[in-house]
């Protein structure tokens, strides 16, 4: 497997300076953050698609996402969203990055569970119908908050299932597969190119009805079994990218090459330690 720096655990540096730190710090792949922060909209109002290919190229560092479109069910004006969808979309096409990432808004008060289930299977239908003919990956994050609507990955990955689309998978990310009380034995059942991206970090001994991002904590330094969902990950076969994603705002205010170092520092330990690197 592959490491990749996703720009969520640098939160307030800009998409030049992730670039930089990931490469110097050992990453070979980069998840672009452009939810919160914009990194890629604010680089490409001041800068062209070859200038950011050509600083991914002088770092040695790759795209592994557009990372990402959220709020993406219950939209107040889907077609806004569809817009978005495909300006993204079409710029991980130019850039040659193979997925982009979506993740669901919160349930509405009282929705019932049929109702959640068939809104992320029909937006998931629309999004994956304009990114697919432009070569690029819808990529899945389910939210294990209980707030979110299917937040367990049995869930997702029979929403995906249902829509039955080779240019649409799975990010499992270890913090949401943790706090939703997702199983080992559902990501053992996933077929490998079910599985786009894994994203790791580690959170705080808490109850897991009580996980915020904020607990979130570097690899290996929390409570998460990182280790076992790596290796049930690797049981399927799957052999690519897993992306340092660490959402915690005390990290955002150290300096941004410490924070990559330390990321890629623990994640690495993480995966030879699990006997997947």
């Amino acid at each position: 497997m592959h490491l990749a720096m996703n720009g969520a655990t640098t939160l307030r540096s800009d998409l030049v300076t992730d670039i930089v730190t990931a490469g110097h710090s050992g990453f070979g792949y980069i998840e672009i953050c452009n939810d919160w922060s914009l990194k890629l909209d604010n680089f490409l109002k001041q800068r062209s698609v070859a200038d950011l290919k050509a600083l991914l190229a002088m770092n040695g560092v790759k795209l592994a996402s557009v990372n990402s479109l959220e709020n993406i069910t219950f939209a107040q004006d889907p077609k806004a969203l569809r817009e978005r969808c495909r300006e993204l979309a079409t710029w991980c096409a130019q850039l040659q990055c193979p997925y982009l990432t979506v993740g669901p808004a919160p349930k509405p008060l009282g929705a019932s569970d049929t109702e959640l289930r068939h809104e992320v299977v029909a937006v998931l239908r629309d999004l994956v119908a304009i990114a697919a003919p432009l070569g690029v990956g819808i990529a899945y994050e389910f939210l294990g908050l209980p707030e979110f609507p299917l937040n367990t990955l049995e869930a997702a990955t029979a929403a995906i299932r249902q829509v039955n689309h080779p240019a649409l998978g799975l990010v499992i990310d270890t913090f949401h597969w943790y706090a939703g009380n997702s199983s080992l034995a559902a990501v053992r059942q996933l077929q490998q190119q079910e599985i786009f991206l894994v994203h790791i970090t580690d959170a705080e001994d808490l109850p897991r009805y009580q996980l915020k991002d904020s607990h979130r904590l570097f690899p290996g330094r929390g409570a998460i079994p990182i280790r076992d969902v790596l290796q049930a990950v690797q049981a399927t076969g799957y052999d690519g990218v897993v992306s340092a994603e660490i959402l915690r705002p005390e990290y955002w205010d150290w300096d941004p090459l410490l924070a990559t170092r330390i990321a890629y520092g623990t994640s690495a330990v993480l995966l030879k330690e699990a006997g997947v690197c």
